[in-house]
C-alpha cells in the first residue's frame, strides 16, 4: 500500500453488475462518502436532471400537468395531499394563487425569466431557483453540470433556444445519452462504475466489488441454438422423463465454457484498471480456504465470479498479491431492518 495520502477522486470502485451499484450508494450515503455512479440510462434519466427538465417544460408550457410536476419535486415542499386541496378551488393554478401566493409569484417571475433570457442564463436560472443546485448531492450536481455542458454545445451550433433544446433532448434515444463521467472524472468524489464502463479508464486506487455469489446454471431452454453447429431440443418420454441426449449436453458445456471464457476477459479488464493500487473484496459464502493452491485449469470449474475471486493467485504473481480473510459477523444486509449475517470477505 502506498504511504501517500490518497484522495476521493484517485479512488474507483468497479462492479459486475448495475444492481450491485445501490448497494453501493446506500453506505456510501450512509457514511458521507462524496460519489459519483455511472448509470446504464444516462444522465437524462437522472431524478434530478428530469425535476430540473419539467421546471424548464413548464416554463415553456405553464399547463397544469407541468405545474403538477413542478410542486411535487424538490423545488416545493407540497405532497399529493397539497395538490388534491389545490384541486379544490377550481383549478390547481388558482388554488396556488389562493394558498400559495409568494410561490405562484416566483413561479411567474421565472417563467418571465426564462423566456427571455439565452439558453444558457435560461439553465443558470433553473438551477438557482429555490437553490436547487446547491442542495443537490455530489452525483446531482454533476448531471446538472453535464446537462449544462450539454446545452452549452447545443448553443454554440443551433438556435432556437430553450425551446429548440428541451425538443433536441426528447429526440434522443437513450443509448445515444452520454453519462456525465466525463465531468466526473475532475471532481474529487469516489466514481462507481460497471467493469465495462472502465475499458480504456485507469485510476490510482481501484477496487473490484461483488456482493452476490453468480453461479452459473445449466441452461434449461426447450431449444438451444449454437451459432457453428445448429440447434437441439430438450426431448421429453412417458412420464415426463427428460431424455438428454448427448449433442445436447454437448451444447450446454460450450454455452458455459463461454460464460467463463466472458468472465476471464471481465477479469482482464478488471485488473489492469489500476495505476497503483488494486483491492479485490467479495463474499465466499460458501467458506472454502483461499490460502489452498489451485491450477489454472479449476477456474472453469468455479461457480461464479466470487470463486474467481479466491482464485486470484492463479492470475497474480504472487510477490504482488497480498491476501486477507475478514471473519465478521457485526455485518448488516442492506434490507431495512438491518438482518444479521455472517459472511467471509476476500481482499
Amino acid at each position: 500500500t502506498s504511504n501517500q495520502k490518497a484522495t476521493f477522486k484517485d479512488i474507483c470502485v468497479l462492479v459486475k453488475t448495475h444492481s450491485q451499484k445501490e448497494v453501493l450508494k446506500y453506505y456510501f450515503d450512509k457514511f458521507g462518502i462524496p460519489h459519483f455512479i455511472n448509470s446504464p440510462q444516462g444522465f437524462l434519466k437522472h431524478d434530478t436532471v428530469v425535476q430540473m427538465l419539467i421546471l424548464a417544460k413548464y416554463c415553456l408550457f405553464p399547463t397544469e400537468y407541468h405545474l403538477v410536476g413542478v410542486l411535487l419535486s424538490d423545488y416545493t415542499s407540497l405532497t399529493t395531499n397539497d395538490i388534491s386541496n389545490l384541486r379544490l378551488e377550481g383549478s390547481i393554478t388558482q388554488g396556488l394563487n389562493t394558498y400559495y401566493r409568494t410561490l405562484a409569484t416566483e413561479l411567474e417571475q421565472l417563467r418571465q425569466e426564462v423566456t427571455s433570457s439565452s439558453l444558457f442564463d435560461a439553465m443558470h436560472s433553473l438551477c438557482q431557483f429555490k437553490n436547487f443546485y446547491y442542495l443537490r448531492d455530489s452525483q446531482g450536481k454533476l448531471n446538472i453540470d453535464a446537462l449544462i455542458q450539454q446545452a452549452v454545445n447545443f448553443e454554440s451550433n443551433h438556435l432556437g433556444g430553450l425551446f429548440a433544446f428541451i425538443d433536441s433532448l426528447e429526440k434522443l434515444e437513450d443509448a445515444k445519452i452520454a453519462e456525465a463521467m466525463d465531468v466526473a472524472l475532475g471532481d474529487n468524489v469516489v466514481k462507481v462504475m460497471t467493469i465495462h464502463k472502465s475499458k480504456g479508464l485507469q485510476f490510482p486506487i481501484v477496487y473490484v466489488f461483488n456482493d452476490e455469489s453468480t453461479t452459473l446454471h445449466a441452461n434449461k431452454e426447450q431449444l438451444i441454438i449454437n451459432p457453428n453447429f445448429g440447434f437441439t431440443l430438450r426431448i421429453k418420454k412417458e412420464y415426463n422423463i427428460e431424455v438428454n441426449n448427448l449433442i445436447r449436453k454437448a451444447f450446454i458445456y460450450l454455452d458455459k465454457k463461454a460464460t467463463y471464457e466472458e468472465s476471464l476477459r471481465l477479469w482482464y479488464v478488471a485488473l489492469t484498471r489500476a495505476e497503483n493500487e488494486m483491492i479485490c473484496v467479495g463474499l465466499n459464502s460458501k467458506r472454502k480456504s483461499i490460502t489452498i493452491p489451485v491450477k489454472a485449469s479449476q477456474i472453469l470449474t468455479s461457480k461464479g465470479f466470487n470463486d474467481l475471486l479466491s482464485r486470484l493467485d492463479t492470475l497474480i504473481p504472487s510477490h504482488l498479491l497480498h491476501t486477507i480473510e475478514i471473519d465478521d459477523t457485526n455485518l448488516s444486509s442492506i434490507d431495512i431492518e438491518e438482518a444479521s449475517i455472517s459472511e467471509r470477505f476476500i481482499i
